[in-house]
């Protein structure tokens, strides 16, 4: 049941959903649903100062080397993707929720085996590499991605991997804060377009996930309001969305380095 399901699915065997029924209701949860995820929207950090490099991209500030060297980056994270989908689905000892969640995975790995016309979403990133002139053997071969960047995407798999499947869902909390028509995203890829002259078809990843990633921000709250019960489960999930807003600064200062991106431009931020 829907009931068991939720006291039971933080726990290796499932078995010991009686256990942990019990244990719920000895805790009291320490907020509301609503409030929860209220005070985990007041500390998003603003989207231009978390990714600043993205700041300059759509103006226009950085050259096609530059661009071309970040693409080669974020493919590693890109193709990984799948991957911690993986994690999560095998840290959750609950059917229904692997049922809820595995829709999303198969997004990401191949949705033509659910019917889809997208394929692999990875894939679509090796398509605008190749917008941007980019051998497709030089992102596959991962020959510029650089240690540091690989550590920090090895890290956010292995958070995936080693919490539970609540925290490494809740990771995803954000993923709808760039998205939309007038997001980010389709930001890029206007200027993707007009500044480094990629062809439509190269920018396909932008106009997907301009609208997916919105579904993806709202379900993950969903699975938080109903899920994250107790004060223990509720402070894991505070903790994995810290983690990731803090991989996309750590992902930022990155991408600067390696992009020997000057310094000075970041007056052109705010």
């Amino acid at each position: 049941s829907e009931t068991a399901a939720n006291a039971r699915f933080n726990m290796p065997d499932g078995g010991l959903s009686r256990v942990w029924l019990a244990r719920g209701k000895e805790r009291q949860m320490i907020t509301s649903a609503d409030q929860l995820i209220e005070e985990l929207m007041s500390k998003r950090p603003p989207r231009h100062k978390e990714r600043a490099m993205r700041v300059l991209l759509i103006k226009g500030l950085l050259t096609k080397p530059q661009v071309q060297m970040w693409v080669k980056q974020l493919h590693y994270y890109r193709v990984n993707v799948p991957r911690k989908e993986l994690y999560i689905l095998a840290n959750c000892p609950v059917k229904e929720i692997r049922m809820e969640r595995i829709q999303k995975y198969m997004e990401e790995e191949d949705d033509r085996v659910i019917g889809g016309n997208v394929g692999p979403h990875a894939a679509l990133w090796l398509k605008l590499g190749e917008g941007l002139g980019i051998p497709r053997a030089e992102l596959e071969d991962f020959r510029d991605l650089s240690p540091e960047y690989r550590l920090l995407v090895d890290s956010w798999l292995g958070f995936a991997r080693d919490h539970s499947w609540l925290e490494g869902a809740a990771m995803s909390f954000d993923e709808d804060g760039g998205t939309g028509r007038g997001g980010e995203g389709m930001k890029m890829a206007e200027a993707l377009a007009k500044v480094y002259q990629v062809p439509e078809w190269g920018l396909v990843h932008f106009t997907l996930h301009s609208e997916l990633d919105i579904e993806h921000g709202s379900s993950t709250r969903d699975l938080i309001k109903k899920y994250a019960l107790t004060e223990e489960q509720q402070n894991g999930v505070r903790a994995a969305v810290a983690f990731k807003r803090a991989f996309h600064r750590l992902e930022d200062q990155c991408m600067w380095l390696v992009c020997k991106i000057d310094p000075k431009l970041h007056a052109e931020i705010d």
